[in-house]
C-alpha cells in the first residue's frame, strides 16, 4: 500500500466522527501509528485485533426458501476504495449492493445479515439503516451477532425485523467517538513548525499542528450529540424502544441474554437455528411483522402491571400519551394516574379490537396461521397480506375465478376489511 493510499485511509479514522468502538479504533491505529508518523502501541497482536475478510454474499435453502446470507465482518466504512481487503473493512455501498440485489432475486424468500463487526464510519451508516428498515415491508430480514455487532455494526442489526444472537455474542455500543491528533509537541521534537494561513474563523479548526482550542471542542462535542440523538432515536425506531431508553444504555456493551433484556435482541440462538427459525417463519405463512411484534411487547409491558415509568413507555410507543383536563399548575397525582390509566384502557380496547377482527379476516380468508403475524397491522393492510398469501396457494387464474374481480378492481378482502373498520368508527 502506497503513501497516499495509507494517508486516505487515515481520513477514515482520524479526525472524523466515529461509530466504533474504542478497542478496534487503538487495534486501528496501531497498525497505521508507525506508517504515518504516529507513535501508538499495539492493544495485542495485529492478527488478533482484527478481523478476518469474510464479506459477501450466498443463498442457502433449509426447506422453507431461499435465504440470501449477507455477510458484514469487520470494519465498516462509506466506500471501501480498494481497501475492503484490509484490516476486514467492508464499506456500506457493498452491503446496500447485495441487499438490493437480494430484493430483487425471485428466488430469495428472506434475507439474513451474519455481523462480525465493531462499527466504523458514520458518513453512510444511517442511510443504509434507514433502506434496510423500510426494505422489511418488501421482505423478511433478519440479522444474526456472530459474535460482536457494536456501534454501527449494530445500527445496521437494529434495522431488521429480528436480531438473534449466541450467549456469548455482544452486541450495543450506541454512541459516537471522535479523536483529534495534536502532534504540535511532536513537531518540536523534530524541529519543523507549521503556520497556517487561512481566511474565514473555523477554517483552521482541529488543525493537526495545534493544540485543540476549547471552544471548538465544545462545538464538536456538540455536533456529536446530534449524531448520538440520531443514532438512538433510530434504534428506537427500529425497535420499538423509547429513546429516553436507549439513551439510558450509555454506549455500554451487552452479552448474550442480557441485550435480550435490553430489548435490543430477540433471543439466543446459534446460527443454523436461526437459520431454521427462518425457514419456519417463512413455512408459516410470512415473517412476523415488526409493527405487530412492537405492538405485542409493548402490550407485554402493560400487562405485566410494571412501573409507571414504563407503563408511560409502552403508551408512547402505542402512539397513546396521557392527557389531563387539569392544569398543569395545578395537576394532582391522583389526576395524573387516573390519566394514565384512562389512556391504558383505551390502549388495551384499541389492540384488543384490532386483534379479534384480524382473526376474524385470517378465519375468512383460510389462513388462520397467519392471524398472529398480522395482529399489530391495520385491516386494510391485513386484507392486502392474506389475498397476497392466498394468490401464493393457486394459480393466478384460480384466483381470479375464486375471488370474482377484475385485476383493476378492490380486493373483497380489503373492502371487508374497510367495511369493518368503519362500523367500528361508528359505534
Amino acid at each position: 500500500m502506497n503513501k497516499g493510499e495509507l494517508m486516505r485511509l487515515a481520513t477514515k479514522v482520524l479526525n472524523t466522527p466515529l461509530l466504533l468502538t474504542p478497542q478496534k479504533h487503538d487495534a486501528i491505529l496501531a497498525v497505521l501509528g508507525s506508517r504515518i508518523g504516529l507513535d501508538v502501541d499495539a492493544p495485542g497482536s495485529v492478527e488478533e485485533s482484527m478481523e478476518s475478510n469474510r464479506n459477501g454474499s450466498s443463498v442457502r435453502n433449509n426447506g422453507g426458501g431461499n435465504i440470501a446470507i449477507i455477510s458484514i465482518h469487520g470494519s465498516l466504512a462509506h466506500r471501501a476504495k480498494g481497501f475492503d481487503s484490509w484490516s476486514g473493512m467492508t464499506s456500506y455501498e457493498r452491503i446496500r449492493k447485495d441487499l438490493r440485489s437480494s430484493l430483487k432475486d425471485p428466488d430469495v424468500s428472506a434475507i439474513l445479515f451474519d455481523i462480525a463487526s465493531s462499527g466504523g464510519e458514520v458518513s453512510g451508516c444511517f442511510d443504509l439503516v434507514d433502506e434496510i428498515h423500510a426494505a422489511r415491508e418488501h421482505m423478511p430480514i433478519y440479522a444474526f451477532i456472530n459474535e460482536h455487532a457494536y456501534s454501527a455494526g449494530y445500527a445496521i442489526a437494529c434495522a431488521c425485523e429480528k436480531v438473534y444472537l449466541p450467549r456469548t455474542g455482544g452486541g450495543g455500543s450506541i454512541g459516537v467517538r471522535y479523536v483529534h491528533v495534536d502532534q504540535s509537541e511532536f513537531d518540536k521534537k523534530i524541529g519543523v513548525k507549521y503556520t497556517a494561513m487561512y481566511c474565514g474563523e473555523a477554517k483552521n479548526d482541529f488543525d493537526p499542528h495545534s493544540p485543540l482550542p476549547a471552544e471548538v471542542k465544545a462545538k464538536q462535542e456538540a455536533s456529536l450529540a446530534k449524531i448520538h440523538t440520531l443514532f438512538c432515536e433510530t434504534v428506537a425506531r427500529n425497535r420499538g424502544m423509547a429513546v429516553e431508553k436507549v439513551k439510558g444504555t450509555q454506549a455500554n456493551v451487552f452479552m448474550g441474554e442480557a441485550l435480550v433484556n435490553e430489548g435490543l435482541a430477540d433471543g439466543i440462538m446459534t446460527f443454523d437455528q436461526v437459520i431454521e427459525q427462518i425457514s419456519k417463519d417463512l413455512q408459516e405463512g410470512g415473517p412476523r411483522m415488526s409493527k405487530a411484534d412492537i405492538v405485542k411487547r409493548q402490550m407485554e409491558a402493560l400487562m405485566k402491571g410494571s412501573s409507571d415509568e414504563e407503563n408511560q413507555e409502552a403508551l408512547a410507543a402505542l402512539g397513546f400519551v396521557p392527557t389531563s383536563s387539569v392544569p398543569d399548575q395545578t395537576k394532582t397525582e391522583a389526576a395524573h394516574q387516573e390519566a394514565i390509566a384512562a389512556a391504558i384502557a383505551a390502549a388495551k380496547e384499541e389492540v384488543t379490537t384490532l386483534a379479534v377482527e384480524t382473526c376474524n379476516l385470517c378465519n375468512l380468508a383460510e389462513l388462520p396461521k397467519m392471524a398472529a403475524s398480522l395482529i399489530g397491522s391495520s385491516l386494510e393492510e391485513v386484507g392486502a397480506k392474506l389475498t397476497d398469501a392466498k394468490a401464493l396457494k393457486a394459480d393466478q387464474e384460480t384466483v381470479l375465478s375464486t375471488l370474482g374481480h377484475s385485476p383493476d378492481a378492490k380486493s373483497p378482502l380489503v373492502a371487508d376489511a374497510e367495511q369493518r373498520a368503519a362500523s367500528r368508527a361508528t359505534h
